[in-house]
């Protein structure tokens, strides 16, 4: 088993990669969080069977912000797995995840 694998399988938390994008300006990026209105997310997203966190960064980077991997430059990625309680517990891929592990 691999250490991805090891990791998601702790207490059900979904493996996620959250992205800090900041601007020359050091101005960082977040926008209206869809399901939770009034309030700010970064992008962020899943982690795919068989992806890397720097290939789920870049996918879930164009999906919500539409950036290309050639418009970026990765600064640092964080050594620990951070994890986060969901709200309420999700359903996701008929998996019952209770929370997050993310990068």
């Amino acid at each position: 088993m691999n250490q991805k694998t090891e990791v998601a399988n702790q207490q059900n938390y979904r493996l996620n990669v959250g992205i800090m994008i900041v601007n020359r300006e050091y101005k960082i990026l977040a926008g209206d969080a869809l399901h939770y209105p009034g309030e700010w997310m970064m992008p962020q997203g899943g982690i795919d069977p068989d992806e890397s966190t720097h290939e789920a960064m870049h996918r879930e980077l164009f999906e919500e912000t539409g950036l290309l991997r050639e418009q970026v430059r990765l600064i640092r990625e964080h050594d620990e797995w951070l994890q986060y309680l969901f709200r309420k517990p999700q359903y996701k891929d008929d998996i019952y995840y209770i929370g997050q592990r993310q990068k």
